[in-house]
């Protein structure tokens, strides 16, 4: 048998006997807020900080998230007990009803990390560690999908708790600023906005550069599988289809975002330049077969419906509406885009778009 070393020390423990507690802390909040708290257990009298500051009430005023500090340590805390401790600083990022399930980001140094805190089971999920972190979508807290920060790379993943992550997309840029734009039922397919400090703003389907930092406007159909891209550069302006390049003009300038059917089969915006302005319009599936439409300057409105595209413009002295109806858009036939033009007073108002 192994003999012990009398040397070493066993159960060490340093416990704080003054401070602030989180019913201090709690009863403190509640009247400063004239809130009732009188329904939330406060855990142990005994358990001292050096400060405590009451994050969150719950709806029904029965739960409390807090977080408490000592010295270089910070406690996520619920209820009066203590369910994590780190070094650093804690940012809440999302938590249910009764905060049995709570997602926190911990800033620590130059690094941060997410995780998912979940008391009354006794667990806790690592959801995310980087330079920076970001919660991009939760379902449930069951599935997540973050963006990680590295050095030299950026990264998406898909997390489910209690399996290994998924990563989704990757680029080899060290993001400033990662937000989601769109993601398909399955979370299989993000769009993801990626900001470089220096450069602008990138747009990615996973990996895929979608669109440059070039003042980008951009519109996606429902299924992801359709993006168009307004790119401006000084007078350069485009527009891509998918990373299509279908249009390019010079010293003008885009009227308006632009809109679209759901599925963007079709979808128009403004342009002025010095011939005038026009509206211009695509179908997604022909992107060549651009049609344009001059329009006078007091305005336009375009309404996007699930199977077609209206718009209501000035020409001349009366107001005329376009109507684009979409066949078989939801169909593997291909798309037919059917074209009425009619003229009229009584169409509707029109509302000018800013440049």
């Amino acid at each position: 048998m192994r003999e012990t070393d009398p040397c070493l020390w066993v159960d060490a423990r340093e416990t704080r006997l003054q401070g602030v507690t989180f019913a201090d802390a709690l009863n403190a909040y509640g009247q400063e807020n004239k809130i009732d708290v009188s329904q939330i257990p406060l855990g142990d009298p005994q358990q001292f900080f050096g400060s405590v500051a009451i994050g969150k009430i719950s709806a029904d005023s029965t739960h409390a998230l807090a977080v408490g500090r000592d010295e270089d340590r910070v406690f996520l805390i619920r209820d009066g007990e203590s369910i994590h401790q780190a070094f650093g600083d804690f940012e809440y990022l999302g938590e249910n009803e009764d905060f049995s399930q709570v997602v926190v980001k911990i800033t620590y140094h130059d690094s941060q990390a997410m995780m998912l805190s979940e008391p009354e089971i006794g667990k806790e999920h690592h959801l995310a560690s980087g330079i920076s972190v970001y919660l991009l979508r939760n379902e449930d807290f069951n599935k997540f999908l973050v963006g990680e920060v590295h050095k030299g790379r950026t990264q998406i993943k898909r997390r489910e708790v209690g399996q290994l992550p998924t990563v989704l997309g990757e680029v080899k840029k060290e993001m400033d600023d990662v937000s989601l734009k769109a993601a398909s039922d399955d979370l299989n397919q993000v769009i993801w906005r990626g900001y470089e400090s220096g450069k602008g703003i990138f747009l990615f389907r996973n990996s895929e550069l979608l669109a440059k930092p070039k003042n980008s406007r951009w519109l996606i159909s429902e299924d992801l599988q359709r993006v168009a891209v307004m790119e401006s550069k000084g007078s350069r302006k485009r527009v891509l289809v998918n990373g299509q390049r279908v249009f390019e003009g010079k010293k003008g300038d885009f009227l308006t975002n632009a809109k679209g059917t759901p599925d963007l089969a079709v979808f128009a915006v403004g342009y002025s330049d010095q011939d005038g302005r026009r509206l211009l319009v695509w179908k997604a599936d022909c992107p060549y077969s651009m049609h344009q439409y001059r329009i006078d300057d007091n305005g336009f409105n375009i309404t996007p419906e699930n199977d077609k595209l209206t718009i209501v413009f000035q020409r001349g002295n009366a107001k005329r509406k376009l109507e684009f109806g979409v066949v078989n858009s939801k169909s593997s036939k291909p798309t037919e885009v059917q074209v009425t033009e009619t003229s009229g007073e009584g169409l509707g108002s029109t509302e000018a778009s800013p440049a």
